[in-house]
């Protein structure tokens, strides 16, 4: 007996229906997916906009205005607001040097006085400093005090860098320390000129035009100090009685251990009657000293 199969076609429409419906759902998942990323892009970037937006004040301060505040609260030469002098005539006080934008040095009734942006000179606040030029505020009204050398000379402002001139050439209000300086004798102290220290505070590029200065680092590791090189015959440092290769470790009893320190050490300059450098000489502590007149 011969079995016969059914005749049954094979449901070709319902796999194609099937195939669509997948088809359709891997198309419908990827534009899904693309969706979804753009607009997560999309949230990122304002997000971004957003933050940058909030922060952008922080972003524009300059990092010299950053340097300036923590310079300011911070106070490294310790000056105080204290009041230097009574009553506003110009006579009574004359701008010696400007630190610009960090504060200037004042000519109090002959004595020089160092003074940061936002602090009190008498019943005057000195509000900025920019050039050769210093400004000062009162409850009266404000003036603007200009740099008496560059009145006089047109020399530069304290701590600006000269520009270079011609080999041979001499700068403007460059001064010979060898003529302020008197060594000692017959057991006395020396004494070096009061001008020739205000002349340094004023513009130390001149001076440090003249030495070079390098960290003398010891064998364990420890700084010693900065040790003089290519020193000038015209240098302060030379007419004081250094000399190329001394190591100074200290000047009016500051520590001096890196070339940092030498602005702390030389703040100490500006009220002192005593100049006394301390330094290492072929491996001999010595120091020379000299009042200030």
């Amino acid at each position: 007996m011969k079995l016969s199969l059914p005749n049954r076609a094979f449901p070709w429409k319902l796999l194609y229906r099937i195939l669509a419906a997948f088809l359709c759902g891997v198309i419908a998942a990827r534009l899904a997916g693309l969706f979804l990323e753009e607009n997560a892009a999309r949230l990122r970037f304002e997000r971004a906009t957003r933050s940058a937006a909030a922060f952008s004040p922080l972003e524009d301060r300059s990092a010299l205005e950053s340097d300036l505040e923590a310079f300011l609260n911070r106070n490294p030469f310790s000056l105080e607001g204290a009041v230097a002098f009574t009553g506003r005539s110009s006579g009574d006080i004359n701008l010696l040097g400007t630190f610009p934008p960090v504060g200037a040095l004042f000519g109090v009734n002959g004595s020089p006085r160092a003074v940061l942006v936002g602090q009190k000179l008498g019943g005057e606040i000195l509000r900025k400093v920019e050039g050769t030029r210093a400004f000062l505020e009162s409850p009266e009204g404000s003036r603007v005090l200009e740099l008496l050398y560059a009145r006089t000379t047109g020399a530069s402002p304290a701590f600006v860098p000269a520009s270079s001139s011609p080999p041979g050439t001499k700068a403007r209000n460059e001064f010979d320390p060898r003529k302020g300086i008197k060594g000692p004798s017959d057991g006395l102290e020396g004494t070096i000129e009061r001008d020739l220290i205000n002349k340094l505070l004023m513009d130390p590029y001149q001076e440090l035009n003249r030495v070079r200065f390098r960290p003398k680092i010891g064998e364990d590791g420890t700084p010693l100090g900065i040790e003089v090189q290519w020193l000038r015959k015209d240098s302060l440092l030379s007419a004081a009685g250094l000399r190329s290769g001394d190591v100074i470790h200290s000047l009016n009893d500051i520590p001096i251990r890196t070339t940092a320190d030498i602005v702390n050490a030389m703040n100490s300059l500006l009220n002192s009657d005593r100049f006394v450098v301390s330094f290492f000489r072929d491996g001999t502590d010595s120091q020379v000293a000299y009042s200030v007149k």
